[in-house]
């Protein structure tokens, strides 16, 4: 676990695999505060002062990709994921 003390992982879902010329847009604003990766039709997100206060939220990912998108934490897909695996 390389996370640092109040940092944070986001996962946004997209509805498509996003163009690589806006991935590569986005990609190459320099940012010293959050860490992203896209792959695929997720964006992975590690904030460092929180979700309130980084420019990756949401409606950024939606703008920027050109996609539609939802945005979790990982401790709520984790939950998702558990109460999916009791249902099987």
């Amino acid at each position: 676990d390389r996370l640092g003390q109040g940092e944070v992982i986001y996962i946004s879902l997209l509805s498509g695999v996003p163009a690589s010329r806006t991935v590569n847009k986005m990609t190459s604003y320099p940012d010293e505060i959050d860490e992203f990766k896209v792959a695929g039709k997720a964006v992975y997100l590690v904030t460092k002062h929180g979700y309130s206060k980084t420019r990756y939220n949401n409606a950024y990912m939606e703008k920027e990709l050109n996609v539609d998108a939802t945005t979790r934490n990982i401790n709520t897909l984790q939950k998702i994921a558990e109460i999916g695996l009791r249902l099987d």
